[in-house]
């Protein structure tokens, strides 16, 4: 099971340190900035989900460098988000709103290029790898059974979509799917393709839908100063904010939940000799969260 932990651990930091070297040659393509953000959050909830097999200390060490990475990549990339938004709702290019947007896109740019410049000089896989794996006194087993964590899921989805929800529920929910199905696909090998590759399927249709809503929100933050692009984006996110209810009622009812459980209950080991948790501590899923949010 060590084995498969480090290997599961080694893609997921290798894979963080190639979108690092490729975001700092152009930290202008925006679609390597979400790149790099995608890889740490995933590479964060691997670490998170073997943190049985992982040196605590280190991972704790790991959480706290990147999240000010993390922070810059946001800046820059809700910059990047809006400025898609206003060509959606048909701004001009040589109007205040983008100008002042792309200003601040500029020196988002600049912070992020010079702490870019500091990390591609690493060699993460190498030094991290070194700290981030432990010895253990006999083997510990993985429990790859979701089925709690399934049934709590979907009580947080019905939250989220329900009407009156906040767009704050919505987004706390958003991370809740991204760590779900980050989790899954760690996962996948006990469950089989064939059997999660449609739960991984409907949770990257939920997490687009939650994603397209959040990024008006964020947008709305950046536009506070210039009214007239901010309600055509709000009239956006009220049409969105229903493509989400209506995405969650119609895929995501009580017959769904329990088709997942069924899966996850395939390879339920009922008395396992000791098991790290499947789901971070709460200290660790608000680091988590903080880091997501970014």
């Amino acid at each position: 099971m060590n084995e498969f932990v480090q290997k599961q651990t080694l893609a997921g930091l290798e894979r963080f340190e190639q979108e690092v070297q490729k975001s700092a040659k152009d930290p202008k393509d925006a679609e390597a900035i979400h790149d790099l953000r995608v890889s740490m959050r995933r590479f964060s909830q691997c670490i998170e989900m073997f943190a049985g097999f992982i040196d605590p200390a280190a991972v704790g060490k790991v959480q706290k460098k990147m999240k000010r990475l993390m922070n810059r990549c946001g800046a820059v990339r809700n910059c990047d988000i809006t400025l898609d938004l206003l060509k959606v709702v048909k701004v001009a290019d040589d109007s205040r709103s983008v100008r002042a947007v792309t200003k601040q896109r500029d020196d988002a740019e600049q912070a992020l290029t010079k702490q870019l410049k500091r990390w591609s000089g690493k060699e993460l896989k190498k030094d991290w790898s070194e700290k981030l794996f432990v010895d253990h006194d006999g083997d510990l087993n993985l429990d790859p059974d979701l089925r709690t964590w399934t049934k709590e899921w979907f009580a947080r989805g019905r939250l989220a979509a329900a009407p009156g929800s906040t767009h704050h529920a919505m987004h706390q929910f958003r991370l809740e799917v991204k760590r779900f199905r980050y989790t899954i696909e760690l996962l996948q090998p006990f469950y089989g393709t064939h059997a999660a590759e449609p739960i991984i399927e409907g949770l990257r249709e939920l997490q687009t839908c939650l994603g397209e809503m959040n990024d008006c929100v964020s947008a709305l933050d950046l536009l506070e100063d210039f009214p007239k692009p901010s309600r055509a984006i709000r009239k956006l996110l009220t049409q969105r904010e229903q493509a989400i209810r209506s995405l969650w009622k119609e895929k995501f009812g009580v017959r769904r939940q329990t088709e997942w459980i069924s899966i996850f209950s395939a390879t339920a080991k009922p008395s396992p000799a000791q098991r790290p948790s499947r789901k971070p501590a709460a200290s660790s899923r608000k680091k988590a969260a903080a880091m997501s949010a970014a």
